[in-house]
């Protein structure tokens, strides 16, 4: 077995975990197409969702906590995967507005969604 650079141990993973890890990142990946493609707020010609996390969970995912839903969003943007900010004129309602970043997907080897790379079928 060939040492690590460090004198550190690893840590063991759960491959389960890993997976459902990626599934949960998919499942959003793929409401925020539909969503998208639904969604009459555009800036600078992309197409925004605009939701709260309690909105995310109310709507669209009441089988995570709000706390996992935001932990969740924000891996999918520090992994590039989607961008967020937020244009409202009313700040106090502090929505957040996300679109999908399809570089970033497409160029994720460990996230493909169907609508991206469909199944082809002679």
């Amino acid at each position: 077995m060939k040492e690590l650079p460090t004198n550190e141990k690893p840590i063991p993973t759960n491959p389960s975990l890993e997976l459902a890890d990626v599934l949960a990142e998919s499942i959003i990946l793929e409401r925020m197409r539909t969503l998208e493609e639904r969604s009459a707020h555009v800036v600078d010609g992309e197409r925004w969702i605009i939701q709260t996390y309690e909105d995310w969970h109310k709507q669209h995912f009441p089988f995570w906590s709000t706390s996992t839903i935001q932990r969740k969003l924000t891996d999918l943007e520090e992994k590039g995967l989607i961008a967020s900010a937020n244009y409202s004129l009313d700040k106090s309602d502090n929505p957040k507005w996300y679109r999908l970043r399809y570089r970033g997907v497409e160029e994720n080897p460990v996230v493909i969604l169907s609508a991206y790379h469909p199944v082809q079928t002679d």
